[in-house]
């Protein structure tokens, strides 16, 4: 079976944020990216439940960004700015497990909507 860090330079924490539908798969412990699961992800179904939820306020700051711009008052009033530092950290750290432990470490006021 092959993974994702063996043939691909990019990070999980990159697929699960804007890599399509995703597919919990809590008893199974994993996570498959659109229908028919094109590619599985080994992860905790705490941990995965957090990405979607960080993904969900990813969607909606790109929306308010496209539709108000960048450094309205929409933007600074409901922590847009605090999501998007966020994501930018989890994708700059390279390591897999950091990453999880990362995104577990938020509180979870991170992944609520504002």
């Amino acid at each position: 079976r092959t993974s994702v860090s063996v043939t691909a330079p990019i990070l999980p924490s990159a697929l699960l944020l804007f890599g399509g539908i995703m597919n919990i798969r809590h008893l199974d412990r994993n996570v498959e990216m659109e229908e028919g699961g094109w590619i599985s992800l080994p992860m905790a179904a705490q941990t995965a439940v957090r990405f979607r939820a960080l993904r969900k306020n990813l969607d909606r700051v790109l929306l308010s960004r496209l539709q108000h711009g960048p450094g309205t008052t929409a933007d600074n009033s409901s922590g847009m700015e605090d999501v998007l530092q966020d994501i930018v950290r989890l994708l700059k750290d390279s390591s897999s497990t950091s990453t999880a432990q990362a995104i577990m470490d938020m509180p979870l006021s991170k992944f609520l909507p504002s």
